[in-house]
């Protein structure tokens, strides 16, 4: 109710309207959990917040990570009415920028989930008044059945910012003047509005329990349907009602008499209560019974919660099913006198009632009717029996890591987990800690939490929780070996969600504009000084960073001190859209010309205003010593470090190379070796698990590597079952443990990893030695003309994030970028450990180059090394697919060419290198025609790539 206030001699109708169940604080929000700017936030929708928050407890609570959606044909499918907001806000609005306005839409809703998840299936926001929520399901189900989607997002949400809006309502009727919803109660005389939101996770039953995910009720059955022409677009229809039950029922196979409870959509009008039981009776729900049929209606507990009233009821209903207990219906004293109440007819609970089945499943039915006409029905089912928790193996140690982003949050979430641990099931204790440690997502403040036992756990949590200290630390305690080591199945159990630390956010009046000579004065209240004509030539560094601060904080409605020079746009909340807003301030106050893709290629303040400070003459353009494939940033690896504490695998081969270095023919020529497993490229360096790596690939081929080494070790897995790498994707499995599984299935054959991308950071390098017990390298080299005319020519540059202004300027920098970085890492590698070999010189004399090759790996060589040409070597995989990685043309020849070692020399490139690749090549053992000298431009030209 912010902003609004009941003023003391109100009349009747305006204070029936200010009588409800009411969210408190819809002001208020965790804007940083969810990355988005305190601006932007201002601007949103509550019911946009609202439902960001819900939806993540939901897929907490279902045990879905959120992060491993990412990609997926995940549908999100929301009911919500017309908003208040942009109209409380006109002004603010009328003078938002475009950026801004993304916050009023209805269908952002929907969207805003879908972009913050980054899901691919449908995205909609439908309005059908209190049918709307159980349209959205019957939707969801529908594409669901047809297989559209693989699971579906389903919520609604109901908020009123202006009570008295319902003036008209009071004065027709409809809501109750004493401030009580009594549905089916003799008594009733109208609703009591209701705030609310409520999200469901919906997916197919058979991929439930393959998953062994908790359910909580199973829908058989749902329609929807229209009243049809009648007296008035509000007058409701007892026959088309009763269709639409009638319709529900028939799709999920149900008869009438088997139902044992109803939600119904109890509008707490006697007229409306009435035909709503007249259309039940219509439907049979009397007929052949030997037990009564409940019926209720959660609207006297929360109120008429309008387009969310149908998830509310569905949620309910779930519960009662799950727990086989009808509550009571309160403020009922009597029904109706023309209701069929009888032992074996229509029956409302006036105490808990214990739902009895004698050995059959349990019914129930919910349903919803809108204001113009729209009416929904469910059916569901009480979840398999086999979903719940049966006694298994106690171990001999719990454990799990809790995380969250603050100390705060998670002392919070570890009081809140202590909560939950001490009423579940005792053989409910090992699914509970399994769910938590592989569940849920981890953040930066961390803490491992282990006991022998429920009161050990709980007292850790509590420790947890009540010690500041103990949280301040957990960031660095991720230690993971304490956890028992356990990777038998489980189950996931529902448990408390992430605690939001929640500020207000909302346009205030002063936000709102001030009047300045009759006319709206939206000049930003404080921000940095505009410095208009400033002469961009004695810009420093230090003078942008300070100017950088100062505007994105401006822009983002950020205190000066949230914003530092490290930060990475993202985690700040500058969208592409606030990022023109950037754009177009520093074009007016300092003359300076900033691109899009500025923001991608330098992500924080401390690189933006190094790379502005070059353009100006102020300072040389910081080196680039990492490059951004496939999206996925440098930025993102977890420091090698955090492997110190794992026992490293087994000894194993990396062959490393800049893309389009004639790596693919190393690689097959080593896969004629006896002793040598080399699939194509298996891009696992750079990750933690593989549901990261699934999601930095996933717009790309390059995941088919692994794909097609698994199918080659693993033949016997029967391809029409799900893929193997699908199940260790969806167990969330370590890529330590990856490259463990690939080893152990390879003996006696030792496994080479060829991924020229490993080469785009020095981190992604170190990881290898922090995994491996001293691993072998072989560094591949190749002429930079050969590699850039190549690179160009194949379109390489599609797969990289980090470009320049043209080609062949992008694979320079991809060529000095990744042979800077394994020359200067190779150079930490004891020299038993590490070989160096030119392409040219492996294609002119492939036996003395492959001779000297397997002396330094230790193996016999074999003359099958010389004929790559020869069988398939996993160019096709066991089940004779293509992997659509590594070079494409190296199908297209027959035998190794010795010509393409002398092919740089017919290269010309329109442009010289630059003087850091020139000195890299010679460096390297090569030669270049033109022998370049430093220039004045030099410095300039660096900052270019």
């Amino acid at each position: 109710m912010t902003g609004h206030r009941l003023k003391e001699d109100a009349g009747p109708d305006v204070r029936a309207c200010y009588q409800g169940g009411f969210i408190d604080g819809i002001e208020m929000f965790d804007a940083e959990f969810f990355q988005i700017a305190p601006r932007e936030t201002a601007f949103m929708d509550p019911r946009q917040r609202v439902m960001l928050e819900t939806v993540w407890t939901a897929l907490e609570d279902a045990g879905w990570l959120g992060e491993t959606l990412s990609g997926s044909y995940t549908g999100v499918y929301m009911a919500a009415g017309q908003g208040e907001y942009v109209e409380d806000n006109l002004s603010a609005f009328k003078a938002a920028a475009l950026s801004d306005l993304m916050g009023a839409p209805l269908c952002v809703i929907a969207n805003r989930v879908s972009y913050f998840l980054g899901l691919r299936g449908p995205s909609l926001t439908l309005d059908a008044a209190c049918a709307g929520s159980l349209y959205a399901v019957h939707l969801a189900g529908q594409a669901l059945q047809r297989r559209e989607i693989d699971a579906a997002i389903v919520g609604s949400v109901n908020i009123m910012l202006d009570p008295e809006a319902a003036i008209p309502l009071a004065k027709a009727g409809l809501l109750s003047p004493d401030g009580s919803c009594r549905p089916l109660d003799a008594r009733a005389n109208g609703y009591v509005h209701g705030e609310g939101c409520g999200v469901t996770v919906l997916r197919r039953l058979d991929d439930a329990l393959k998953n062994r995910e908790h359910i909580y009720a199973v829908i058989r059955g749902s329609a929807s349907g229209h009243t049809g022409h009648g007296l008035s677009i509000t007058s409701p229809s007892t026959g088309a009602y009763a269709d639409v039950f009638r319709n529900a029922l028939a799709t999920g196979s149900v008869d009438p008499h088997e139902v044992g409870y109803i939600e119904a959509h109890g509008a707490a009008l006697p007229h409306m209560d009435l035909m709503e039981v007249h259309a039940l009776t219509s439907a049979g729900i009397l007929d052949t019974r030997s037990f009564p049929c409940y019926i209720g209606s959660h609207k006297s507990n929360i109120g008429n919660s309008e387009v969310a009233a149908g998830m509310a009821g569905l949620i309910r209903t779930a519960l009662i099913l799950e727990r086989g207990m009808i509550p009571p219906q309160a403020s009922f004293q009597a029904p109706d006198s023309r209701f069929p109440v009888d032992k074996n007819g229509l029956a409302v609970a006036q105490a808990p009632v214990t739902w009895l089945t004698a050995g059959t499943k349990r019914f129930a039915a919910v349903l919803s009717q809108g204001l113009a006409g729209a009416n929904a029905a469910l059916v569901l089912e009480e979840a398999p029996r086999e979903c719940a928790d049966h006694a298994e193996p106690v171990p001999n140690t719990y454990g799990f890591l809790l995380s969250a982003k603050t100390p705060h949050a998670l002392r919070t979430l570890a009081r809140r987990i202590a909560d939950a641990l001490e009423i579940i099931p005792r053989e409910s204790l090992r699914n509970a800690c399994m769910t938590i440690h592989h569940r849920r997502t981890r953040f930066a403040c961390r803490v491992v939490i282990s006991g022998a036992d429920r009161e050990s756990l709980v007292a850790r949590l509590r420790e947890v929780a009540s010690d500041p200290g103990a949280a301040m630390t957990a960031g660095l305690e991720t230690d993971t070996e304490t956890i028992p080591e356990d990777t038998g199945p489980f189950r996931l159990i529902p448990l408390p969600g992430y605690p939001f630390e929640r500020t207000r956010h909302w346009l205030e009046p002063e936000r709102k504009g001030k009047i300045s000579n009759n006319r709206q004065d939206n000049r930003p209240a404080m921000g940095p000084a505009r410095n208009s004509g400033t002469s961009s030539l004695s810009l420093t560094p230090e003078f942008l960073e300070s100017y950088l601060r100062k505007t994105i904080a401006d822009v983002l409605q950020l205190p000066l001190e949230k914003i530092t020079v490290d930060e990475h746009f993202i985690t700040l909340g500058l969208n592409s859209l606030l990022a023109m807003d950037v754009i177009s301030r520093c074009s007016s106050d300092l003359q300076l010309v900033l691109y899009p893709r500025d923001f991608l290629e330098c992500p924080s303040i401390g690189h933006m205003a190094a790379l502005l400070a070059s353009r100006t003459g102020g300072a040389p353009a910081p080196e680039i010593r990492a490059l951004d494939f496939f999206g996925w940033r440098v930025s993102h690896a977890k420091d090698a470090a955090q492997f110190n504490s794992i026992s490293k695998n087994r000894p194993m081969i990396f062959l490393l190379s800049a893309p389009r270095s004639g790596s693919t023919l190393l690689r097959v020529m080593l896969a004629g070796h006896s002793r040598l497993f080399c699939p194509p490229e298996l891009h696992l360096l750079p990750y933690d698990t593989l549901e990261e790596r699934a999601r930095a690939l996933r717009d790309t081929d390059l995941g088919e590597g692994l794909s097609s080494a698994l199918r080659t070790l693993f033949p016997q897995v029967d391809h029409e079952r799900p893929e193997l790498l699908e199940s260790w994707q969806k167990d969330n499995l370590g890529v330590r443990e990856v490259y463990k599984r690939l080893q152990d299935a390879a003996v006696p054959k030792q496994l080479v990893d060829k991924s020229p991308t490993y080469a785009g950071a020095r981190e992604i390098l170190e990881r290898a030695e922090a995994l491996f017990e001293n691993p072998l390298y072989i560094y591949l080299v190749r002429h930079p003309y050969s590699v850039i005319e190549s690179f160009v020519r194949t379109g390489m540059d599609r797969y990289l994030y980090t470009r320049a202004s043209d080609p062949y300027q992008t694979a320079e920098l991809v060529w000095s970028v990744s042979n800077r970085n394994l020359a200067e890492f190779l150079e930490t590698i004891p020299e038993q450990r590490r070989c160096r070999l030119h392409y040219e010189r492996l294609v002119a004399a492939p036996r003395q180059t492959m001779e000297a090759l397997c002396a330094f790996l230790g193996i016999p060589f074999e003359d099958a090394l010389l004929h790559p040409y020869v069988g398939e070597r996993m160019t096709r995989d066991a089940q004779g697919k293509v992997p659509a990685v590594g070079d494409p043309n190296f199908l297209t020849h027959s035998k190794i060419m010795p010509e393409l070692g002398e092919a740089w020399k017919h290269v010309i490139l329109p442009r010289i290198l630059s003087v850091s690749s020139y000195r890299l090549a010679e460096t390297l053992g090569y030669s270049l025609p033109e022998a370049r000298q430093p220039s004045s431009c030099d410095d300039f030209e660096e900052s270019r790539l």
